[in-house]
């Protein structure tokens, strides 16, 4: 059977088209080789089907006849496992980068070693009390013994505020790396609802896919997630990447929704496959979150016995972190506003979905609509500032209402929006992957608490009838302050046991020091009536009842320590162990020495060794942090290096494949033009024998 005379054309304009095409994505290729997060794209080039077709009436030739080439689609060069990989180091180093910088400020707080850092005071205090010791009735030495004293207490009060202040930026970053988490999840949804509009139709957009995977690399630099697809349906093809549910894993390995949709309960069949079709995408919005606690101390709870929670504000005062809440919004949707005025002048604002109207409100009163399947409205609250509506919904959802105004001034209402969202569901931060992302570092470093309380009973320094302290041998008696037993929340993190460390080493240290101190005696200012005794070196705050009654004397902090202000009459300051001895240092040699002498509350060594153990905690950890993030930024490094192999644009690679497109296309087109000559032969050369 003849062959068409037309066929070649068609088969090389194919050609010609197909060779276009993959020199256009070439061209894209090199327009976007400097793009942050452009993935490589080719043209996967298909055989068209040969002639003839499979059929009874197909004509019987020599062979199956090919009739060109087509465009069949244009994908990303990506390898997912790779990307997998990327994301689970960049993860590791986001905890371990963010947990070294936090401790390199806490390093650079204590300064040590260094001539001006706490240690440094610890030395000068001692050697004041040790010139003391050898000249006891030196004014200048009582001098130098009450600056190198204040100093002392300054630098203790020094490293308590820089460190707090640190803890309290580290709080502000986990709020400020919670709503970056929460405007990631929605920028995701919003590219995974316009995916799902393009694939239905056959396409594959790759430039939103990269768009996509750009805001997951940095999603992946907060908690660890990981990602599912979904099918689009209508024409969309295996070469399309779907729209992406995305989850965050936890300690035991389960998983939290962060951007996902709900089954629509439509199938589609592909290829002999049935495919789940899904609804919009929604994100879930994250919230830190603490503890209520009661008057007494304890941790408010629910009917389940679960701790109640509350949103952790941005103040600086401390809350100790409890976990995240995940609430899960519904798509927004569009209200109608009208504004009317009555004949008094007052406003009334109408807020209707469709003919149904959801809430009012006249006078700044609101009115609710919106009803529960027994016909009662349900409860609702009005920001009086933004005018904004809460409804509180059934099974614990709520809906917020808010009205959108023009530009105009005073502005216009011109409508509103109303989100639905589902119940809170609040998951503990002891439940999150250890050392996995900078959210968990944030949690590690400020403070967590698990909940629960163990009641104490606090010590106090006891004084008699008089206000005097009372003592036994020369240390200071402490007894259990039942009248203020209270609630202690447990709180782990590591500034916290810094700051919990700072606090018990000036504590014990001045206690040690004043049982000394407070049993000897001072200068007598002519050495005949009695040296002043009975005196504290470092204060104590007071610790009244309601009457302003004294109960005792509360411990001591790193915040709060200062010298006596008594100390100021140099006269005052102990040197002597005996009355009425101006050349007795005994008491100051003795007070010199406690920087050797162990002290129980300090785990039974000086306050030197102790301050030491903590320096030594602060550079291990230190360093342990730089290790693991200089670790885990080579291994990201090697494995980027591995993805940009295989995802990025390659300047050699791209001008090689753009001359062997052009010269197949100059191949095509010259085959239309042998095609083309065939053509005139046969039409205006054949037939002609004999004219």
């Amino acid at each position: 059977m003849a062959i068409s005379t037309f066929m070649g054309l068609e088969t090389n304009k194919r050609g010609l088209t197909a060779q276009q095409t993959a020199l256009y994505t070439v061209g894209h290729n090199i327009s976007n080789a400097n793009t942050v997060g452009y993935t490589r794209q080719r043209v996967n080039l298909e055989a068209t089907h040969g002639f003839p077709g499979v059929g009874m009436n197909a004509p019987m030739l020599a062979g199956h006849l090919g009739t060109g080439v087509t465009s069949q689609s244009i994908t990303r060069v990506r390898n997912e496992f790779v990307d997998k990989q990327y994301r689970q180091e960049t993860n590791n180093l986001g905890y371990w980068s963010q947990r070294t910088d936090a401790i390199s400020q806490l390093e650079d707080i204590v300064s040590e070693p260094s001539e001006y850092g706490l240690n440094a005071s610890y030395n000068d205090f001692y050697s004041a009390w040790q010139e003391l010791a050898n000249n006891p009735s030196s004014a200048a030495a009582r001098q130098v013994v009450y600056t190198k004293a204040a100093h002392l207490a300054s630098s203790f009060n020094y490293m308590n505020k820089q460190m707090t202040q640190v803890q309290a930026n580290l709080k502000s970053e986990a709020i400020n790396t919670v709503d970056k988490i929460n405007s990631i999840l929605e920028q995701i949804t919003a590219l995974n609802n316009q995916i799902k509009q393009v694939e239905p139709n056959g396409y594959i957009p790759n430039d939103i896919y990269d768009a996509r995977d750009v805001l997951i690399d940095e999603l992946s630099n907060y908690i660890p997630v990981t990602t599912e697809r979904t099918y689009s349906g209508g024409l969309a093809t295996d070469d399309s990447e779907g729209a992406l549910q995305i989850y965050m894993v936890l300690e035991d390995g389960s998983k939290q929704a962060l951007v996902s949709a709900e089954k629509s309960g439509t199938v589609q069949n592909y290829n002999g496959q049935q495919r789940e079709l899904y609804g919009n995408f929604v994100a879930t919005k994250l919230t830190l979150t603490t503890v209520q606690q009661n008057a007494d101390g304890t941790v408010a709870t629910d009917a389940n016995g679960n701790p109640v929670t509350k949103a952790l504000t941005s103040s600086e005062q401390f809350e100790a972190i409890y976990g995240i809440t995940f609430e899960k919004s519904a798509a927004t949707e569009s209200l109608t506003a009208t504004e009317t005025t009555d004949a008094n002048g007052v406003v009334t604002v109408t807020y209707k979905k469709g003919e149904n109207e959801i809430a009012s409100v006249t006078g700044g009163v609101l009115t609710v609509k919106l009803a529960d399947a027994n016909g009662t409205p349900y409860p609702g609250t009005l920001d009086p500032v933004t005018n904004k509506i809460t409804l509180a919904l059934d099974a614990g959802t709520k809906m917020e209402i808010t009205p959108t105004y023009d530009t105009s001034t005073p502005p216009k209402l011109i409508g509103a929006t109303a989100q639905t969202l589902t119940a809170p569901k609040n998951i503990e931060a002891s439940k999150l992957q250890d050392n996995k992302g900078k959210l968990e570092s944030y949690f590690d470093l400020y403070g967590t608490t698990n909940g629960t309380t163990t009641l104490e009973v606090p010590l106090k320094y006891d004084v008699d009838a008089n206000g005097n302290y009372i003592y036994v041998n020369v240390e200071r008696q402490t007894v259990a302050d039942t009248a203020n037993q209270k609630n202690v929340l447990h709180v782990s993190g590591y500034f916290s046991d810094k700051l919990s460390d700072l606090d018990k080493l000036a504590n014990e240290f001045a206690n040690a020091f004043n049982a000394i101190h407070s049993q000897s005696y001072g200068l007598s200012t002519d050495g005949i009536s009695n040296s002043p005794t009975n005196l504290d070196f470092f204060n104590y705050a007071s610790n009244t009842d309601a009457s302003g009654a004294v109960l005792g004397k509360n411990f001591i902090t790193a915040a709060n320590i200062s010298v006596n202000d008594k100390m100021k009459d140099f006269n005052n300051i102990a040197a002597s162990d005996q009355n009425n001895e101006e050349g007795n240092g005994n008491v100051a040699l003795k007070l010199s020495n406690l920087k050797t002498t162990a002290i129980s509350g300090l785990n039974s060594a000086s306050a030197g060794k102790f301050y030491e153990s903590m320096l030594a905690d602060i550079g291990t950890e230190g360093e342990k942090a730089v290790k693991n993030a200089y670790n885990s930024g080579t291994l990201q490094l090697a494995i980027e290096n591995r993805r940009a192999s295989e995802n990025s644009v390659s300047l050699d690679e791209e001008m090689t494949n753009m001359i062997m497109f052009q010269q197949a296309y100059n191949a095509s087109a010259r085959m239309m033009t042998a095609i083309d000559e065939i053509l005139d032969k046969v039409i205006n050369g054949m037939g002609r024998v004999g004219l």
